[in-house]
C-alpha cells in the first residue's frame, strides 16, 4: 500500500471518503492520522475524527453536503473539534464525558448505547467501555459495509520514511502488536481494561456486523480477510487477559515512555 500524503482524499464508495491528516508524535512514536466522511441518506455529512481544517478540505466538503456531525470517537481525537465548530456553527459534536472535560465550555453530545437517531439509519455503533482510561465508539457504515475503528486496532507500516532512524521505536511498536501486517491493540491500552466482560460483549456485537472493509484511524487499510484481521487483532479481549499480562503491559509502557524521552 503506497504512503498517502497529508490532505490526500480517497473515495471509498459513493458516499464515503478517507482524508489523510498530518503525522503526529505519540510518546515518541510517529503516528499517521486520518478522518472519514460519510454522506448520510439525508445529505448531511458525518465526520469521524476531524483533522486540521484547510481551504482545500472546506471546498471539498462544500461540494459533498452540509457538515452536521463531528465525531470524537475517544478523548484522544478531539483536538480540531473547536475550530470545526467555529467554521460550522450549526454542526453538533459527539463524544464521551472525557472529551467534554477536555473541551470545557463546548457542548458535547453523548453517544447513545442503542444508537444515535441522527445517523442510525446509515451507521451502526458500539461502545467499548471496559477501560477507565479510554472509552471508544466504533462504527459500521451499512451502505459500504465498512467498519470504522479507532485506537483499539492499529496496523502501522513501519517501512515508511517517518520511521527512518527510529530503530528502537520500530522494535517497541512491533512488540506492542502495532506493526503491519497483523496489527493489534496497544498493550498499554490492554492493561487498563478492568471490565473485560463488557468489552468482550461489545466486540462480539462488532464482529457480528456484516463488514467487508476495515477502516483504521492509524495504519494500513485494504486487508485481504477483514473478519480474520479484526478477530486476530482483538483476540486478547475475547479470550481473556490475566493480571500477569497486565503487569508486563505496564512495564512495556514505561519502556515506551523512556524511549520517547531519549
Amino acid at each position: 500500500q503506497l504512503l498517502k500524503m497529508e490532505g490526500e482524499i480517497t473515495t471509498l464508495g459513493e458516499n464515503i471518503w478517507q482524508i489523510e491528516g498530518p503525522w503526529v508524535s505519540f510518546y515518541g512514536c510517529p503516528y499517521p492520522t486520518r478522518m472519514y466522511v460519510v454522506r448520510l441518506s439525508d445529505g448531511k455529512l458525518w465526520i469521524h475524527s476531524p483533522i486540521k481544517l484547510t481551504g482545500k478540505l472546506k471546498e471539498f466538503l462544500g461540494q459533498k453536503g452540509e457538515v452536521a456531525y463531528l465525531i470524537s470517537p475517544n478523548h484522544l481525537h478531539n483536538l480540531f473539534i473547536p475550530p470545526w465548530l467555529d467554521e460550522y456553527p450549526n454542526s453538533m459534536a459527539f463524544g464521551f464525558k472525557a472529551v467534554e472535560k477536555k473541551l470545557k465550555g463546548i457542548k458535547i453530545h453523548k453517544f447513545d448505547p442503542k444508537g444515535n437517531e441522527e445517523w442510525s439509519k446509515d451507521i451502526d455503533q458500539v461502545l467499548f467501555l471496559g477501560s477507565k482510561a479510554l472509552e471508544e465508539a466504533n462504527f459500521f457504515h451499512k451502505e459500504s459495509k465498512s467498519l470504522i475503528i479507532c485506537d483499539y486496532l492499529q496496523c502501522h507500516d513501519l517501512t515508511v520514511p517517518q520511521y527512518k532512524g527510529k530503530g528502537m521505536v520500530k522494535v517497541l511498536m512491533k512488540v506492542d502488536s502495532l506493526g503491519a501486517p497483523k496489527g493489534g491493540t496497544p498493550m498499554e491500552l490492554r492493561a487498563t481494561v478492568t471490565n473485560r466482560k463488557i468489552l468482550k460483549e461489545a466486540m462480539e456485537v462488532m464482529m457480528n456486523w456484516d463488514f467487508e472493509h476495515v477502516l483504521l484511524s492509524h495504519g494500513l487499510n485494504n486487508h485481504e480477510n477483514p473478519k480474520e484481521f479484526v478477530g486476530n487483532g482483538l483476540k486478547w479481549a475475547i479470550e481473556g487477559q490475566n493480571y500477569m499480562m497486565r503487569g508486563i503491559c505496564c512495564v512495556f509502557f514505561l519502556l515506551l515512555v523512556l524511549c520517547s524521552l531519549g
